[in-house]
Parts: structure tokens; C-alpha cells; sequence
């Protein structure tokens, strides 16, 4: 075989960079895909340990009625914006306005026909059998009701044999749900086993959420290929037993550009397409709930990356100018349909979730709060800055508690009265805010924990649940430990009966809970007035905390300095404490509490014996088997 150096002359042949780099990424890529192949033809087996665990933090975290509701909802962030940038994609002359139009139609119609025909809840005339399930007579349920709502939801018989292909090929059955649970990878061994029917059980509503999100998107991006190819009447007049061959490759690239939107959308969790390390039977557990925030991020990042690429100046150098003129027009294309995702996504998250659940709200609260907080000036009546309460102060005090709930905490929130923001929002993806934590280790736990996986906290709430149990609040102490499937009905009836107060007694809101906001915290939902009032008063008890902190540190350092003799830093130290005065006279450092302070630490120095201080009042008590004085 004739080599490239054979057919051309040496001084012909020259080295590519492009080439170069894109030979090294392609060889990557086949190492990668065989390693991902020899995994998937010798799968590891899990054992029991990592599937007992993993079932465990799902039961724990997601089985209450209001994560599978909160799925549904938070299932339009991504599919709305996907379906408009794809009619963008499929007509390059349609404005914004009239593809966003055209995809929500898609997507109600889509919803409606999930909902009343049945098919998104499992509900299926005939056989149940695996086989024959995909045989789905909508038609046949639909024309149980009205005329209109027949007309609206009735599937035809393109959109039938779409949905079967769908549910064949397993796009709209694998859900996280069933992927975080266990289900999805559990051997056709455990089928009937018992903890495998429990687990089928718990994961329903869940799994159903997100069935209904796959099936809505799929059919609804399925619709506008086909009607992009053969036309609306071209669609409605199809006849499936006799396609043409025009008509069958618009039905197959309609059903790829489905399969793409469902996948684009709401993610592929079939264990084929994960990266190979989460196939780590001990790995999985780490990253139980850590592969949607993956490919949220990366959905976002990479919208974002395409909606503002420039054309590559090196590849149009190779082109000719009619080459140039197509390149430049799909590169057009490709950002109108990423500007539509990203900004399409960011939207949908703060209609759905207001402005704090924007993706990256907590990393520009903190930012703000760090600038803010460091050139503060003395004024007598600026409290520590907080941004996100003075954002929700502001939008509260201006529009009313109404709109402003709905510009901070998303539209759901403000109509429902139910706490759904903060379930449905962008932020705190990989990390929860924990900018309340008391100290830094307390960050560093918390975050700790966020990064390991919500599995790893079950023994920080079995030491809180013991600790409530040993304050004499048992209550409390059982509703920690409990799974949220019961957590949540068991904290309504405590708001039912003696309604919502702290750990002291002392009532969090006014008045009794409404019978709705009592049900609603029964499958899960806060009501909206109880989680504000935890954020306002964890918030403002913070800047409390940093204002007393500082103090006490001043006097610390106040103390120390004068003990040691170093005058210049106990100037600076008295420097720092007149700013201190300055910015908070009400609690004001005087010199008689330095003086007094200096007094009582040189006591307890008096009375301290191998770096142990007790109280004087139990020091005979405590010392009878102080061995080291002897």
C-alpha cells in the first residue's frame, strides 16, 4: 500500500497543525471508546453494599411527592428554551418572538395529550405485558371525553408510531429517578426481589415526573421536524403503511432531532453514556446526585461558549469563497439556536425560581457582599451588607409582597404561597449557599458534604436528631431521622397542632397555617411565610453573630497585645477598636471593658493549672484524681 510520501513529492508534503491536533483528539477518543467498551461487555458488579446505600439516600431525599412535582416544574427551565432553539435551528429566517410561540403551542399540546391520554401515568389498555405495552390505543381513552379535549390530545398515527419508537428505544422509561435509585442498573436477577419492588414502589412518582418531562419534550421536537420536512398538511395527510421514501427519512431525522432535544434536555442517563468514572460501584455513591448538576452546568456552559464563538479565521483561510458564505451562515445558525438556550434557560429559572435562583446568584452574592462589606465607611446605621436581603427587601418594599415574591422567589412561589424556588432554581447546583454557616469549619463541613454527596450528611442528621432527642425535643429528633416520604407529613402535623415556633417555644409566624399550606408542607413544600422567615431570621441573626464575633476578637487581640508587651500592635489593635466604636456605637468597646476583660483573664491565669481552667465553684470536685500534680 503507497503511503501519503509515496504518492507526493517531499517537498510537497508539509505539517499541519490543525491535522496534527485533530488526529491526537481523535485517537483520544478511540482509547476512550474502547475502554468504555471493554467496560460495557465486563461490567463490574456493584454488590450489595453500594446498592443497599445508594437506595437509601434516594428514599431519604426524594421520595416525598413534592420532589416528583418540583421535577415537572423544573422540567420546563430546560425544555421550553430547547423546543425555541430548535424552531430556530429548523426556520433561520423566524424571529424569537414567533419561535417561542411556535414551541410553547408544541409543548401544551404535547402536555395535554401526556396528561388526558394517560401515557405519562402508566395508564394503558390491554396486555400489560413488556412486549405488548408499546401498543398504546390513546384514541381509544381520549374519546372517553370531550370533543374538544379529544381533538386536542388525540395522538395520530405518526405521532403513535413516534412514541412507540421512543419507548422502544427506552428515551422516554430512563429516568434519573430510576438511575439514582438503583433500578436502572440492577440485574434482571433482582426483578423479583423484594427490595427491588420497594424500591419500584418509592421511585414511581418520581420516575412518572420525569417520564412525563422526556415523553412531552420528545413528541413535541418530534412534531416540529416532521413539520419542518413534509409541511403541516404534508403531516396530517401521512398515511404510515404506505410512506414514500421522502417520507420515511423525514420520519427517521424527526425522530433523531427528538431524541436529541429529550437528550439535550433532559439529559441521557442510560449507564452506556456515563463517564467511566461513574460506573465505580463506590463512586456511584459519591455521585448518586451529582451527574444532573454535570450536565446542567456543562448544557449551560456550552450554550453560552457557542452563543458567543467567533468563526474560525484559520478553517475559512482553506475554504472558497462560496464554502466561506455556507460556513459562515450554519455558524449563525448554531449561535442563534445556543442564544436561545442560554438566555431562554436563564429566563425560564427566574420566572420559575425568581432572581436568587439564577444559576451562579450565590457566587455574586458573595462577591458583592466581600466588596461591599471591605470599603464600608463609618456610618452609624449600615449594618453589615447582605445582598441577597437587600435584594429582597427592595423588590418586596417596592412591588409589594406579591410581585416582589415572584422577582425574588419565582412566579410558582408567589401564586402557590409554597415554597418551590428554591427546589427549582439554578444556584447552588454543586454546592448549597452556605454563606450562614456560624465559622469556617462549619463551611468547610457543610461544603464537605456537598461535595461527597447528601449520602454522607444521613450521620451528621443522626448526630443532630440525637442532640434534639437529648433536649428533651423528641418530636423534632424523630421528624430528622425520618425519610422524606414521612419527614414531611409529620412536620405538618406538628405546624397542625401547635403551630410553627423555634426550638424555645416562641412562635416563628403569625396566626395558624391555612389547610392548603398545611398540605402542602404535608407532600413536601415548605409554605412560603415559614421558609422566609427561617432566610430573614438565619440571616440577620448572621450579621448579628459577625457584629459580636468582632468584638469579642478585638478584645482578644486587645488583651493579648498589652499581656505581651507589644505596643505597636496594641496601637493598631486600639485603632481598629476606634473604628469599631465608630461603626457600631450601641455596642460600643469602652475602656473600662478592656480593663475589666484584662482582669478577668489574668484571673483565670491564676487559676489555671496545666492549661486547664474550671469553674472555682467545682475545682475540688473535679480535681480529686488529678494525677499529674502529684
Amino acid at each position: 500500500t503507497l503511503s501519503l510520501h509515496d504518492a507526493l513529492p517531499i517537498s510537497k508534503v508539509s505539517y499541519d497543525p490543525v491535522v496534527s491536533r485533530e488526529k491526537d483528539e481523535l485517537n483520544d477518543y478511540l482509547a476512550e471508546a474502547k475502554l468504555k467498551l471493554t467496560e460495557i461487555l465486563n461490567p463490574e458488579d456493584n454488590g450489595a453494599v453500594p446498592s443497599v446505600i445508594s437506595n437509601i439516600g434516594f428514599i431519604y431525599y426524594l421520595s416525598s411527592i413534592a420532589s416528583a412535582v418540583s421535577n415537572v416544574v423544573g422540567g420546563t427551565i430546560n425544555t421550553i428554551p430547547i423546543l425555541v432553539g430548535q424552531q430556530v435551528r429548523l426556520n433561520p429566517g423566524m424571529s424569537y418572538t414567533a419561535a417561542t410561540g411556535k414551541a410553547i403551542y408544541e409543548f401544551s399540546k404535547a402536555s395535554a395529550q401526556a396528561v388526558f391520554s394517560g401515557i405519562a401515568t402508566g395508564i394503558y389498555k390491554g396486555a400489560e405485558k413488556i412486549d405488548e405495552r408499546f401498543n398504546i390505543q390513546t384514541a381509544d381513552f381520549v374519546g372517553k371525553f370531550t370533543t374538544p379535549v379529544h381533538q386536542i390530545t388525540q395522538m395520530s398515527a405518526v405521532d403513535q408510531a413516534a412514541h412507540n419508537k421512543f419507548v422502544a428505544d427506552g428515551l422516554i422509561d430512563i429516568t434519573a429517578a430510576y438511575d439514582q435509585s438503583g433500578l436502572a442498573a440492577a440485574p434482571t436477577t433482582e426483578y423479583n426481589g423484594v427490595m427491588h419492588k420497594i424500591m419500584k414502589v418509592v421511585a414511581a412518582p418520581f420516575h412518572l415526573a420525569e417520564r412525563l418531562n422526556r415523553e412531552v419534550s420528545a413528541m413535541s421536537a418530534f412534531r416540529a421536524s416532521m413539520e419542518k420536512s413534509l409541511g403541516k398538511d404534508g403531516v396530517e395527510n401521512l398515511d404510515m403503511a404506505n410512506l414514500t421514501p421522502d417520507q420515511q427519512k423525514a420520519f427517521d431525522k424527526a425522530v433523531r432531532d427528538a431524541k436529541d432535544m429529550t437528550y439535550r434536555s433532559q439529559f441521557d442517563y442510560s449507564s452506556t453514556t456515563k463517564p467511566r468514572i461513574f460506573q465505580n460501584p463506590y463512586a456511584r455513591v459519591l455521585l448518586t446526585f451529582k451527574q444532573f448538576p454535570q450536565n446542567q452546568i456543562f448544557l449551560l456552559a456550552s450554550s453560552f461558549n457557542d452563543s458567543i464563538k467567533k468563526p474560525s479565521e484559520e478553517r475559512m483561510k482553506k475554504m472558497t469563497e462560496a464554502q466561506r458564505g455556507k460556513f459562515l451562515e450554519e455558524h449563525d445558525i448554531i449561535a442563534r439556536e445556543a442564544r436561545a438556550r442560554f438566555v431562554g434557560i436563564m429566563g425560564m429559572a427566574g420566572i420559575m425560581a425568581g432572581g436568587t435562583g439564577l444559576f451562579g446568584f450565590s457566587t455574586v452574592a458573595s462577591i458583592i457582599n466581600a466588596v461591599f462589606n471591605f470599603g464600608r465607611g463609618d456610618d452609624d446605621d449600615e449594618p453589615p451588607f447582605d445582598f441577597e436581603l437587600a435584594f429582597v427587601d427592595w423588590a418586596t418594599t417596592t412591588f409589594g409582597t406579591g410581585i416582589g415574591t415572584a422577582i425574588t422567589r419565582g412566579i410558582p412561589e408567589a401564586v402557590t404561597g409554597l415554597n418551590i424556588g428554591s427546589r427549582v432554581g439554578l444556584n447552588n447546583l454543586i454546592f448549597r449557599d452556605n454563606r450562614k454557616s456560624e465559622d469556617w469549619s462549619g463551611w468547610i463541613q457543610s461544603s464537605m458534604i456537598d461535595l461527597l454527596g447528601p449520602i454522607f450528611g444521613l450521620p451528621v442528621n443522626a448526630a443532630r436528631a440525637a442532640d434534639l432527642w437529648n433536649q428533651g425535643h423528641g418530636d423534632r429528633a424523630i421528624e430528622t431521622v425520618m425519610p422524606a416520604l414521612a419527614r414531611a407529613p409529620l412536620v405538618a402535623y406538628r405546624y397542625g397542632k401547635e403551630g410553627v415556633k423555634t426550638l424555645q417555644g416562641a412562635p416563628l409566624v403569625e396566626g395558624d397555617l391555612t389547610p392548603f399550606e398545611l398540605f402542602g408542607q404535608a407532600i413536601g413544600f415548605a409554605p412560603h411565610r415559614v421558609s422566609e422567615t427561617q432566610y430573614y431570621n438565619a440571616t440577620v441573626k448572621g450579621q448579628e453573630q459577625d457584629i459580636v464575633k468582632e468584638r469579642a476578637r478585638l478584645m482578644d487581640m486587645y488583651a493579648l497585645t498589652a499581656m505581651s508587651d507589644d505596643l505597636d500592635a496594641n496601637d493598631d489593635v486600639l485603632d481598629k477598636i476606634d473604628e469599631f466604636n465608630d461603626k457600631y456605637p450601641d455596642k460600643e468597646i469602652p475602656m473600662k471593658a478592656l480593663l475589666k476583660s484584662m482582669k478577668s483573664r489574668e484571673k483565670k491565669l491564676e487559676q489555671t493549672e496545666h492549661g486547664l481552667y474550671l469553674d472555682p465553684r467545682l475545682v475540688d470536685l473535679l480535681s480529686r484524681r488529678d494525677y499529674l500534680n502529684r
